[in-house]
């Protein structure tokens, strides 16, 4: 699968849009169609130490998902890996880990964080509690 680049998101400012989560922890990342067109996504968000974190969002053609984008391995972006049936394949080394629960089913290396993501009036959002969506700043 192609890389794909960086994307805002959005907090959400409207009424709930979710049963699962805070509504000040719900991100609207993108349109379902584009998730859909693409097969994964990448965001990144901002922890509440200031540390960037990358998080893939990823459509295996049944559910969306969303979990840590970084290879723990070998620093792989896992939104450019194959998608197949609920897990995706790391770039870089052939990890799979299982978009369900984050885990290496190879063992190959350390589980990824996984995140709650639903599609709401078909928006994607995901929920990541304490997080803000990181800026770039504008070019000079």
């Amino acid at each position: 699968m192609a890389s794909t680049p960086q994307r805002d998101a959005h907090p959400s400012t409207e009424g709930p849009h979710s049963g699962t989560g805070d509504l000040a922890d719900a991100y609207d990342v993108c349109a379902f169609d584009d998730l859909k067109l693409n097969g994964a996504l990448s965001f990144t968000f901002r922890r509440q130490d200031k540390s960037r974190h990358g998080i893939g969002v990823f459509w295996d053609g049944e559910e969306v998902y969303a979990i840590d984008n970084l290879c723990p391995h070998g620093d792989a972006f896992l939104h450019a890996g194959d998608i197949i049936k609920r897990r995706v394949i790391c770039p870089l080394h052939r990890a799979v880990f299982d978009l369900r629960s984050g885990e290496c089913l190879t063992r190959f290396t350390n589980d990824v964080e996984t995140h709650t993501a639903e599609v709401r009036d078909d928006r994607v959002w995901v929920h990541l509690p304490g997080e803000i969506p990181f800026v770039k700043d504008a070019p000079r």
